[in-house]
């Protein structure tokens, strides 16, 4: 039988983004899950990785159109991205990281932040 096809959006900072070699190259998880998926699942993996955004940038940036990036890069809000570039199975998002480097917010703000990027996609209809 044919592969299930299956469009993800894999969302976050850096690690998202695949950030190394100081910014200057970029190798996002996205092409990989795609290859392990293969064959059971015909994975288009969709990436927007913000380097050095926290998960409370995210939020007050959930329906902006453009965001640069720490590393100079340009990507969408997440509901920008789920409202324009969809529709999506999934939604996979990796964000915190930044924040738990600052201490600019407390943990509870952290949490807070992860659960309402969540919520974003829940109110769309995505898991």
């Amino acid at each position: 039988s044919p592969a299930k096809r299956v469009r993800i959006l894999a969302y976050g900072d850096s690690l998202t983004a695949g950030y190394y070699e100081d910014g200057d190259r970029f190798s996002p998880y996205g092409a990989t899950l795609a290859k392990l998926l293969a064959p059971d699942f015909d994975a288009e993996v969709w990436v927007c990785g913000l380097s050095s955004l926290t998960a409370v940038q995210m939020v007050k940036r959930l329906s902006l159109k453009k965001i640069k990036d720490g590393a100079g890069r340009t990507g969408k809000g997440l509901q920008r991205i789920i409202l324009e570039e969809g529709p999506f199975d999934l939604v996979l998002i990796m964000a915190g990281t930044n924040d738990l480097a600052s201490s600019q917010n407390s943990r509870a703000i952290i949490v807070s932040s992860v659960l309402a990027l969540h919520g974003a996609c829940h109110e769309l209809r995505l898991r």
